[in-house]
């Protein structure tokens, strides 16, 4: 318990000295909301929107409409760049450290489904990995992806193999057994999800490989805070004050987990079920 009082007590200060903070969909709003503080509404449309992706410093936010038009805002709404050329559908993207590339993937049950890389100067589109997997099954690509700090390689996975991708040779190199993988912004971790779904790091150059936060049953995958210090997941959990409600689903919340003495907190839920 103290670990943890010491863990928010942190990220309060740090939200305050610092801005770190979560971000969520709202309808047509992205929320920051400061840990121990209130939310703050920073993007705001005239109708609704699919936040795609978070740039790795956490001062962008990619964003697409439901007619297709994809921007990129900063947290203040300050609209960086706009364009109508990547229509993809279900996309889900990551910016590069540039900002001028952009790692998405596309989940359309049809043949361009994959994992594509656009050059954000010139709309252009490379294929990287073609997402075909047997109907029914869903072992292809998984939902999250990261760049390296330098730019020049990517990790995703495919196949429940955690694959590294060399941009300019385009060799790959598989690193572990897992799924959702996402590389810290510093460029020394990437954190998946084992087989059994666990998490886990593995330094980038996989010189070491642990499994963290025992124990704990991971929704999706595993965020980074800019500064590299934190993840933030979600999780499964049963408060005793919510076992009465257990028969309509189990309950989840968000938590953090400090990269450096492994203390894990719960930061935020909402409702009989938890938030997402």
């Amino acid at each position: 318990m103290r670990a943890e009082t010491d863990l928010i007590s942190e990220l309060q200060q740090k939200s305050e000295k610092e801005g770190l903070a979560l971000v969520r969909l709202r309808g047509n709003l992205v929320d920051l909301i400061p840990f121990g503080s209130d939310l703050i509404h920073c993007v705001r449309g005239n109708t609704g929107f699919i936040l795609t992706g978070i740039s790795p410093d956490g001062l962008k936010v990619i964003i697409m409409d439901y007619q297709g038009n994809l921007t990129i805002n900063r947290i203040d709404g300050q609209v960086l760049m706009a364009t109508s050329a990547l229509k993809f559908p279900n996309m889900q993207s990551w910016l590069s450290p540039d900002g001028k590339r952009l790692l998405f993937l596309t989940l359309s049950n049809s043949s361009i489904s994959g994992l594509y890389i656009a050059d954000l100067t010139s709309n252009r589109v490379e294929f990287l990995e073609r997402e075909l997997p047997p109907p029914g099954l869903s072992y292809g690509l998984s939902k999250s992806a990261g760049w390296s700090r330098d730019g020049t390689s990517v990790v995703y996975a495919h196949e429940r193999q955690i694959i590294k991708l060399d941009l300019g040779s385009r060799m790959k190199s598989t690193l572990a057994n897992g799924t959702n993988p996402s590389w810290s912004p510093d460029g020394k971790w990437i954190a998946y999800k084992g087989e059994d779904g666990t998490a886990r790091l593995i330094a980038s150059d996989r010189s070491l490989q642990k499994d963290i936060m025992p124990g704990h049953q991971i929704l999706g995958y595993l965020h980074w805070s800019p500064d590299s210090e934190y993840l933030m997941f979600g999780e499964n959990f049963k408060p005793d004050l919510l076992e009465a409600f257990e028969r309509f689903g189990s309950s989840s919340r968000l938590s953090v987990y400090r990269i450096r003495d492994g203390a894990v907190a719960p930061v935020y839920w909402s409702g009989m079920k938890g938030g997402s």
